[in-house]
């Protein structure tokens, strides 16, 4: 999820040693990054967690400095949903601005106090468009979610694109969530844009928007890699994964986490749909039979869209192969065959007793 973090940063105990004072306001997005990996921040553009500075350079994620006195707010300041020219304007991850506005007023020497005040309701009327950096196929139409609790007569009034202007109505929306076309990517279109403008309902409640999107030449859609690969010698494995779309796309090309101690990518560069991935595999002593290596694979375009599909790379043992070992091996096909055994152990021995029962009676007779 995401959130904003608001901190009084005071001249005192650890944090005299900052750079500056005043209410630091940070903005965390937890679905960029890995947390589980302790891979977090390792793209600037989309940051797990990053200040929002007052000063507005962006210093920090340029690399300029490492903090300064004025990216703090201060008395007087605000942020949030207002006038550009009246504060720090805060967009959300799909490029939304915020519903709410907040402003910084100093009670005493040391004391700040953060006024938050809701600007719309977005409770009765919501605008959910996907997650920026929006990737679109050529032909592919971009679509954003619309959510309201009364029929209303929906208007956009977006730019895609430099001279490409949509302004439409479109009447009657129903109760409920709607998916609404906004742009159809086409040969007019560039390669990337930004959609900015507002969307609302009735003339009220209007969503200003601000989404990059960038028209890319497929997409990766594999959730996860699996391989076994020789504990002790070098070898190669060659990855296949799932596309949509047919055309090309250049990634620099890079495996993080364990896995990268022993094994590195051959092949970066332009990618087509049907191209492995080629992965090198130099053991150098650390697998032993059976032991697993796991990390992400990390691919990185020339838009400087991140995407990370997790790699799990096993050592060949006993149990890797394809084989009545290998499947028992498995804890869940064990204590099935446990059970079946049980079962006809069971069945079997209470038939014999029974037929020796019988017999006994019989011969009695």
């Amino acid at each position: 999820g995401e959130y904003i973090r608001i901190t009084n940063r005071g001249d005192f105990g650890f944090d005299s040693s900052l750079p500056g004072f005043g209410i630091l306001v940070e903005k965390q997005d937890t679905n960029n990054g890995d947390s589980n990996s302790n891979l977090v921040n390792t793209d600037a553009n989309n940051a797990w967690l990053k200040i929002i500075e007052a000063d507005g350079d962006d210093a920090l994620i340029r690399n300029k400095d490492s903090g300064s006195n004025t990216d703090t707010f201060t008395n007087g300041d605000k942020f949030g949903n207002l006038n550009s020219s009246d504060g720090m304007l805060i967009f959300d991850n799909r490029g939304r601005l915020v519903s709410w506005s907040a402003s910084v007023f100093s009670t005493n020497s040391s004391e700040l106090l953060v006024s938050i005040n809701p600007i719309m309701k977005t409770q009765s009327f919501d605008v959910l468009p996907p997650r920026s950096p929006a990737e679109l196929l050529k032909g592919e139409t971009l679509f954003v979610d619309v959510y309201t609790d009364t029929t209303c007569h929906l208007s956009i009034n977006v730019r895609s694109h430099s001279g490409n202007y949509i302004n439409k109505t479109i009447p009657h929306l129903p109760v409920g969530t709607s998916q609404v076309p906004i742009i159809d990517v086409d040969d007019s279109f560039p390669y990337t844009g930004d959609l900015i403008g507002n969307i609302g309902c009735d003339d009220y409640n209007f969503r200003e928007i601000d989404l990059k999107w960038h028209k890319v030449g497929h997409r990766i859609i594999s959730e996860d890699f699996h391989s076994t690969v020789k504990y002790n010698e070098d070898s190669k494995i060659f990855l296949s994964p799932d596309y949509e779309g047919d055309g090309s796309r250049y990634y620099d090309l890079e495996i993080q986490g364990a896995a990268s101690r022993v094994a590195e990518i051959e092949n970066t560069g332009s990618t087509s749909p049907g191209d492995q991935i080629i992965i090198s595999i130099n053991p150098d002593g650390l697998l032993v039979p059976g032991m697993i290596a796991r990390g992400e694979l990390v691919f990185v375009d020339n838009f400087g869209i991140e995407l990370r599909i997790p790699i799990t790379l096993e050592a060949e043992s006993s149990f890797t192969s394809n084989s009545a070992l290998s499947w028992l091996s498995e804890p869940g096909n064990g204590l099935f065959l446990i059970s079946v055994l049980l079962a006809v152990s069971i069945f079997t021995g209470g038939k014999s007793k029974q037929e020796l029962l019988s017999s006994s009676s019989k011969a009695e007779e």
